[in-house]
């Protein structure tokens, strides 16, 4: 239980000066009694735990895995079948490339699919296969002959986005489909016609915080928050009681930049975030320098607060 611990690497070459890498670990699952081990020179597996090891990369085999960088595994059990997957990813040789590699007899031959799509993580429901990748989450029924690419995450209901396409981890468990992702945490049970996001964030108006704040802060619509060719700032704020909330951005000559919302309602009391692409509203993108913003609340008060853009 992590009192004591045995080191046992894949190979003899650890911190070996002519760059051998496969030391490095990256990932590690078990299942049926094999250990695996992904590295940075492909992916090894020990049947005896940890006393000998067997190596498989992208040169060594005839269907080999796409590269020897291998960021995740995963082992999937459904009916009769072992498969075990791997998030392999481009490493030095030219010839490798982002895909995810997988085999169905314990390593001696892989299959490849979503080639160059940089994968980071697996969820399986029994024989349903879901991959988390930099372009989104992707499922696949026929064990990754065929693939489907859900839609950008929102909530239904509440409007509210994920304004992210990328997906770092996924999991299904008791009838929800987790997802997270650059901007926070989700999840469906309906395979994602609707979603309930999760994110964290520092409350307004209470234990001396302000009742406004921006984030990211600076802001870069270049970077931050990317989705659909724009990025996004959130302006946090919180409602004392039902009210109508309208935001507006200014220049630092107090010029009307953008309107956010305009006399939409919010129930209170609680936080809220309204979304800003950096953009006026002829839809131009705005200058780098300092922007102010108010949250006007009806019968409550206005609360200024600022962002700085910077691309």
């Amino acid at each position: 239980w992590g009192e004591t611990w045995l080191e046992a690497p894949p190979d003899s070459f650890n911190l070996d000066p002519l760059g051998k890498l496969n030391h490095r670990g990256f990932s590690v699952v078990a299942g049926d009694g094999d250990l695996w081990i992904g590295t940075a020179d492909g992916i090894n597996k020990s049947s005896d735990g940890g006393l000998t090891w067997q190596n498989f990369n992208h040169t060594n085999q005839t269907q080999p895995i796409s590269g020897n960088f291998v960021v995740a595994m995963a082992y999937q059990t459904y009916a009769e079948k072992r498969i075990i997957w791997a998030a392999t990813w481009k490493a030095e040789d030219e010839e490798e490339y982002y895909a995810v590699s997988y085999s169905m007899d314990g390593g001696l031959s892989w299959a490849t699919t979503l080639h160059d799509e940089r994968p980071h993580n697996f969820a399986f429901d029994d024989s349903v296969v879901y991959v988390a990748t930099d372009n989104g989450l992707y499922k696949s029924i026929d064990l990754g002959q065929t693939w489907y690419l859900f839609s950008p995450i929102q909530n239904t209901v509440t409007g509210e986005r994920v304004y992210s396409l990328e997906v770092y981890s996924a999991c299904a468990f008791q009838d929800y489909l987790w997802v997270g992702t650059a901007d926070g945490l989700a999840r469906t049970n309906n395979n994602g016609y609707s979603w309930d996001i999760f994110r964290a964030y520092q409350p307004t108006g209470k234990e001396g915080n302000p009742r406004t704040y921006a984030y990211p802060n600076p802001f870069s619509p270049m970077r931050h928050n990317q989705l659909n060719g724009d990025g996004h700032v959130r302006f946090q704020y919180n409602t004392e009681k039902n009210t109508s909330v309208t935001i507006k951005v200014y220049d630092f000559a107090m010029d009307l930049v953008a309107t956010i919302v305009k006399d939409a309602y919010r129930p209170g009391p609680g936080d809220f975030s309204e979304v800003w692409n950096g953009r006026n509203d002829y839809g131009d993108l705005v200058a780098n320098g300092v922007y102010f913003y108010n949250v006007k609340l009806e019968e409550d008060g206005t609360y200024w607060g600022k962002v700085m853009v910077v691309n």
